[in-house]
């Protein structure tokens, strides 16, 4: 009888902290610098969204962007390698470019009637003569999605 209370107690324990896991996973798969919860769309690096299933493919969406670095962001760069710390100016242009990938992307998605992206991938790179410029890269397979329990 002690070890049925426990075993009971353990299992409450248990569903209670696979739920907070879930509400957790449902938080992190919505990237707040992307807008998310505004455009509606789920966004996971994973093939599939805890607590949801997937009832159609619609196809893999893609969102690109080039962003040119320039003399400013190039010595401002020059003197945080000399003085040591962080690239503020570069940081900036790759948080900018990131998020004009993502929202590129959730567009697409949107126009074929996705509600989430699954397996999503980003990529970094750098282009030109002198490296001058920034590509970023983000894809993944749009989706409609549904509660399992509906």
């Amino acid at each position: 009888m002690f070890n049925d209370a426990i075993d009971a107690r353990d299992e409450a324990r248990m569903k209670e902290a696979k739920e907070k896991n879930k509400e957790e996973t449902t938080k992190a798969v919505v990237d707040d610098n992307c807008n998310s919860e505004e455009s509606g769309i789920i966004l996971t690096t994973t093939p599939r969204v805890e607590g949801r299933v997937v009832t159609d493919y619609l196809g893999i969406v893609f969102g690109e962007v080039i962003e040119g670095a320039d003399f400013f962001k190039d010595l401002s760069a020059g003197l945080s390698d000399f003085f040591g710390g962080r690239v503020n100016e570069y940081e900036k242009t790759l948080q900018k470019a990131r998020h004009e990938a993502f929202a590129e992307m959730k567009d697409r998605a949107a126009k074929l009637g996705a509600n989430a992206i699954i397996g999503i991938n980003l990529e970094y790179e750098v282009l030109g003569a002198n490296n001058g410029m920034l590509m970023v890269n983000v894809q993944g397979t749009a989706v409609k999605t549904m509660p399992i329990n509906e």
